[in-house]
């Protein structure tokens, strides 16, 4: 997650692994303030949020809907400039 989304990917991770550590009753000051900082910029506009919730309602949207057939296409995440793919 941290390749694909960067600084994005880092802070979700870290906020789901405090979550879990919090749920399980082993949680640490660390982790306190991870979760109070996370939910503090959802709560005031972090755009971050808008992402991740537009992918999981597409996501829920398409997976397992069989009234039509779909495919998705997208260049690899690793596709870059210099490739040895030929030009379109």
């Amino acid at each position: 997650m941290e390749e694909r989304l960067g600084h994005l990917g880092t802070s979700l991770r870290k906020f789901r692994n405090a979550r879990i550590a919090q749920r399980e009753g082993r949680a640490t000051e660390e982790d306190e303030k991870t979760i109070a900082m996370y939910e503090h910029n959802v709560l005031h506009g972090d755009y971050s949020t808008t992402f991740v919730k537009s992918c999981r309602t597409t996501f829920m949207f398409f997976d397992g809907n069989e009234s039509f057939r779909w495919s998705f296409l997208s260049p690899s995440a690793l596709f870059r400039p210099g490739s040895n793919l030929p030009p379109l």
